[in-house]
């Protein structure tokens, strides 16, 4: 079980063969070149690359934590650690790279497929890239720092769509470690200090984890396997698989926790959810309340407008009534005053004389007619004497 964090100077053989063997082997391709290594950690392999010949080694890594370790404790004029996210490599780092190295970084990434496409945005066509990923076979089902588990299909079917060339090399992490398929006269000189060359059994175990030596241009990688092997005794190996039990223990711990603080986080976000839903509710209803209230208040607006029509109506019915009234007053007047007239004509000997002859000489016939005309006649100068 490998550590997601580590410097060699604080850890036994077995801890620093299974992360250790990958730089090695990578040290073959750096030499006067300029290298990028992502997800660098500590910077222990950052500066194993430079130490191997490399121009130039840029570290990049997430963690904020990381990078000052790196800085403080494997600094060098030609390394450089920049703080930045692996899935934006364009935006971090200024490329072109002549080889890029991220080892058991991808299964730890939200989206895998992004990352290879930020590693070939920083590298020209003659470029050189590895990548390592743990077989998920051997892969800890309850580490909870791992967002993928990959075997060696899955691997292949990420690089394809990116690399023509892909060499996927097995690894094999036991007493030693050993990456690729080993012609071991062949071995070359690349071995930790406190290692040194052996054999092991010709019938190799399910690899550990995978390899990938990727080319842009489509030549072959040529490439020598590597065998690391510890001079440890297996004392002390079995005090290495204690701690790596207890590693595995405190794994568990962690999974456990996080998946009460999940449960927790779950409760209260159900207790958020039915809060929300309420809320909604609670809003459902005060829009409704609102828009029963804007129909009220369009309502009373339309009222007061009818009653200021009314309002006015009314005032125009009482001035009409007012000048009926006066006319009824003035109308009262002149019948008074006709009333008068008659009442000063029907005393007059004139019209008492009249009333008689009306009486006996209808107006209706000759007769009454003629003395009508003679009465009117007889009465005509009285007329212009009163005028």
């Amino acid at each position: 079980m490998a550590l997601e964090r580590l410097d060699p100077r604080h850890f036994r053989g077995m801890y620093v063969l299974d992360h250790y063997g990958r730089y090695c082997l990578a040290t073959q391709f750096v030499a006067g070149r300029r290298v990028l290594d992502v997800a660098c950690g500590f910077g222990y392999g950052t500066h194993l690359l430079k130490e191997a010949g490399a121009s130039q080694v840029v570290g990049v890594d997430l963690s904020e934590k990381a990078i000052e370790y790196a800085r403080a404790h494997y600094s060098d004029p030609k390394i450089e650690y920049i703080l930045g996210d692996s899935h934006e490599l364009d935006k971090v780092v200024a490329g072109p790279f002549d080889v890029v190295v991220s080892f058991e970084t991808i299964e730890h990434l939200r989206e895998p497929e992004r990352f290879i496409s930020a590693c070939r945005s920083v590298v020209h066509d003659r470029s050189v890239l590895l990548f390592s990923v743990p077989n998920e076979a051997h892969a800890p089902p309850d580490n909870p720092f791992h967002l993928h588990h990959f075997d060696r299909p899955a691997f292949e079917a990420l690089l394809r769509s990116e690399f023509q060339t892909r060499l996927l090399l097995p690894y094999y992490f036991s007493l030693a470690a050993v990456l690729g398929e080993p012609a071991y006269g062949q071995v070359g000189p690349l071995h930790t200090a406190q290692a040194s060359l052996a054999r092991v059994d010709e019938t190799l175990p399910t690899p550990d984890g995978y390899v990938a030596i990727c080319r842009m241009d489509g030549n072959e990688v040529c490439v020598r396997s590597l065998l690391i092997h510890s001079r440890r005794s297996f004392t002390e190996a079995a005090e290495d698989l204690h701690d790596l039990e207890e590693q595995r223990e405190s794994w568990m711990a962690t999974a456990e926790e996080k998946s009460s603080e999940a449960a927790s986080w779950r409760t209260l976000a159900n207790e958020r959810e039915q809060v929300l839903a309420e809320q909604e509710r609670a809003c459902e209803w005060q829009q409704a309340e609102q828009l029963k209230l804007r129909k009220t208040n369009e309502s009373l607006q339309i009222t007061a407008g009818r009653s200021q029509e009314f309002e006015a109506q009314s005032k125009e019915l009482d001035a009409q009534l007012d000048r009926a009234h006066e006319r009824i007053d003035y109308a009262e007047q002149r019948l008074e005053v006709a009333h008068q007239t008659i009442a000063a004509m029907e005393a007059t000997i004139t019209w008492k004389l009249g009333l008689l002859m009306r009486k006996f000489f209808p107006m209706n016939t000759r007769r009454g007619r003629a003395i009508r005309s003679l009465w009117r006649a007889l009465l005509r100068p009285l007329r212009r004497d009163r005028k």
